[in-house]
């Protein structure tokens, strides 16, 4: 957990995530945090494709949201848990459309 200058206690979903993002493209998501803020990369495993960065912010609810920059694409999802891993788990959109896909990330705690 950490806290933010406004005294929220945020969760803290800094580092290596196994990630799936519509069901089928595989990533290495790796997440820096600062208070509420979080950033990082993208990096596709199982194609080609360039490293690219994302930025966006977690709240006290566990809510998540950030932007993948060279693509244009805003996932949204909630940090939840089992006994072994951390879940990062939602959908993204691909502006302007309003469609929505599924993504999920874990971490072993």
């Amino acid at each position: 957990m950490r806290t933010t200058d406004g005294g929220a206690v945020v969760p803290n979903v800094a580092g290596a995530w196994a990630m799936t993002a519509n069901t089928s493209f595989l990533f290495n998501l790796t997440l820096s945090q600062s208070e509420d803020i979080v950033g990082g990369f993208m990096e596709r495993t199982n194609g080609v494709e360039p490293i690219d960065a994302i930025s966006g912010t977690i709240d006290a609810d566990s809510h998540l949201t950030f932007t993948r920059a060279r693509l244009n694409q805003v996932y949204s999802g909630f940090l939840t848990s089992d006994a072994t891993t951390l879940i990062l788990e939602g959908t993204f959109t691909v502006p302007p459309s309003t469609n929505t896909y599924p993504w999920r990330a874990t971490m072993p705690k």
